[in-house]
């Protein structure tokens, strides 16, 4: 889940920086000289000609202390063409760019001003084909530097969330290409359409400071708004651990179809529209206008129902899991966002595009990634595991029937064998050969329940059994023997084909022990610590008569396998990764 772990962290960071830049910029803006705000503005309607409105705004200089020469007027966006005059004489100048007839100019200007242009009067004339005609925000004067630093502070922490997104770029790239290939694509598509209202949230507060394309904007805008909405909905029926046929995952599945058909109809009139209006007249931009701005309208709307519709699910989840209180947070910003851009459109106020819905949808997104993020990766790193371990038991299983098949079924041949035999020619030396192989069959039964018991999967288990077994194949013989076992803490739980090997390898080594050794002492030791397990068996004879293919065998880490002969034990010790070692010396040690 690399993908899951990137966004935690990138979403774990963003909520700690943030405030930090916003409280950088507003202690930048405090050390700034306040700025003047032009006041006695009168506005003067004009006539309209061919669609086109025209409005005067007249205002008069204030006067500035101080000495400063370098003195600019912000003129804030202002729809769509105007020319600035100081008495008679031209200061600033903004037209339509060509090819966007009907197209809102939404940009803030610097005008330069000279101190001898103090108290004069001022005169912006404003012609506009759009429904909003005149300055989005009120005008200031001020020294350069002031002013610079006054737009920087007012726009700092937005900058600086465009720049950690803009890092977080190839790390939003890497985590689309992980979720693509973990099989996610949901998980992918609501980080995308997040990432479209990340950009949209900073496009529009960059563009009034250097950006001069109010086409690329509208375009921007509409892809972003809607598109975002649909992606918290999608995050949350991913991340939220919903009941499938509850009342909220029900909600939620309409509210996202609702939410592709109201996003695909706005980015259909947005763009669509915005391609049109560079081809066609410009007296169709007001009609255009005045069902973009309704839909706008209808967008946000949107939004909010979104945010009626993840409360109750999330509040579900946070009954049990106060992760989800964070999201609650995440969903008051988004409904505060939206309830500010829908108040200010309801109250006709004038003021530019704003972005407040965009950083809404991105918080309640980082909000949900931030709060199940972490919950969503744990619970699929366990399914992982679940499902690597119910293979492991699968290929054990596996295993097992093999051992059982070969060792049972072998010996009920024979004796299935010596019965024929013993029914066509009585002889009655047959019932002792057929009651070993029975004893030895009712071992091997005996050796795979208990191997296959969850209970007898400790080493405390397997040691008893070690002992049993050994007491049993030597007592009879008056031999001495001793099993010495050290389990060190780290050593981990044995599994039942591990169990199953261990046994079967110490029982076929005593076997052979008691048969070529009459006499001597044996002796088994087990040891077993976090990366390997070392089963030895001596006798204390002369040594083996075994026929071996050499004195010793290089050992290596693994463990062995019962069976008959010493081709079956070291074929065993193969298939577990290890290798048979005997050694001669006074007596035999395998």
């Amino acid at each position: 889940m690399a993908y899951l772990h990137g966004l935690v962290w990138w979403s774990s960071r963003m909520p700690r920086v943030v405030p930090l830049a916003v409280a950088c910029g507003l202690l930048v803006g405090c050390g700034r000289a306040p700025l003047r705000e032009l006041d006695d503005v009168r506005l003067e309607p004009g006539e309209t000609h061919d669609g086109e409105r025209h409005l005067t705004l007249r205002a008069r200089l204030p006067f500035l202390p101080g000495d400063a020469d370098d003195l600019v007027l912000e003129v804030p966006p202002v729809v769509e063409t105007w020319e600035a005059r100081v008495d008679d004489e031209v200061v600033a100048r903004w037209e339509r760019p060509t090819g966007t007839a009907g197209v809102p100019g939404v940009a803030t200007v610097l005008v330069p001003l000279r101190r001898s242009q103090l108290g004069r009067p001022l005169t912006l004339s404003i012609a506009s084909r759009h429904l909003h005609i005149g300055p989005m925000a009120p005008l200031h004067l001020g020294a350069r530097s002031d002013v610079v630093g006054a737009i920087v502070a007012r726009d700092l922490g937005p900058l600086a969330v465009a720049g950690l997104l803009a890092i977080a770029g190839l790390l939003v790239l890497s985590t689309l290409i992980a979720a693509e290939r973990e099989r996610r694509p949901r998980v992918a598509l609501g980080v995308t359409l997040l990432s479209l209202s990340a950009y949209v949230a900073n496009y529009t507060q960059v563009r009034d400071l250097v950006v001069h394309a109010p086409r690329a904007f509208t375009i921007a805008w509409g892809l972003g708004i809607p598109w975002a909405a649909w992606g918290v909905v999608v995050l949350t029926r991913e991340l939220v651990a919903l009941p499938p046929e509850g009342r909220s995952a029900r909600a939620l599945g309409r509210s996202e179809r609702a939410l592709v058909v109201v996003a695909g109809l706005y980015t259909l009139v947005a763009v669509g529209g915005q391609l049109l209006l560079s081809v066609l007249p410009a007296s169709v931009a007001r009609p255009y206008y005045a069902i973009l701005i309704p839909l706008d309208v209808t967008v946000r709307l949107a939004v909010a129902a979104t945010v009626a519709v993840v409360v109750p699910a999330v509040a579900t989840v946070a009954r049990r899991d106060r992760s989800a209180l964070f999201v609650l947070l995440g969903v008051g910003a988004l409904g505060t966002s939206t309830a500010i851009d829908v108040g200010l459109y309801a109250a006709g106020a004038k003021h530019r595009w704003t972005s407040d819905v965009a950083w809404g949808a991105l918080g309640l997104g980082v909000a949900l990634v931030a709060s199940f993020g972490a919950r969503f990766a744990a619970l699929n790193r366990a399914v992982e595991a679940h499902a690597a371990d119910l293979q492991r038991r699968s290929q054990e299983r596996d295993a097992l029937v093999h051992e059982l098949h070969d060792g049972l079924g072998s010996l009920v041949t024979n004796i299935r064998m010596l019965v024929g035999v013993g029914e066509r020619v009585p002889d009655t030396s047959q019932y002792g050969a057929i009651g070993g192989l029975a004893e030895e069959a009712l071992y091997e039964l005996r050796a795979f329940t208990h191997a296959t018991r969850e209970e007898a999967s400790t080493w405390d288990a397997t040691v008893a059994d070690l002992r049993h077994a050994t007491s049993t194949l030597v007592s009879p013989h008056g031999r001495p023997f001793e099993v010495d076992a050290r389990v060190l803490p780290d050593a981990p739980l044995p599994t039942s084909v591990t169990l199953l090997h261990v046994s079967r390898v110490a029982r076929e080594a005593v076997m052979n022990a008691v048969k070529h050794t009459p006499a001597g002492r044996i002796d088994v030791r087990l040891v077993v610590d976090a990366q390997r397990l070392t089963l030895e068996v001596e006798d204390g004879g002369k040594g083996s008569e075994m026929n071996t293919d050499g004195d010793a065998e290089v050992a290596a880490p693994g463990w062995l396998s019962g069976g008959v002969g010493m081709e079956s034990m070291r074929a065993r010790a193969q298939a577990l990764r290890g290798t048979l070692t005997i050694e001669k010396t006074r007596g035999t040690l395998v």
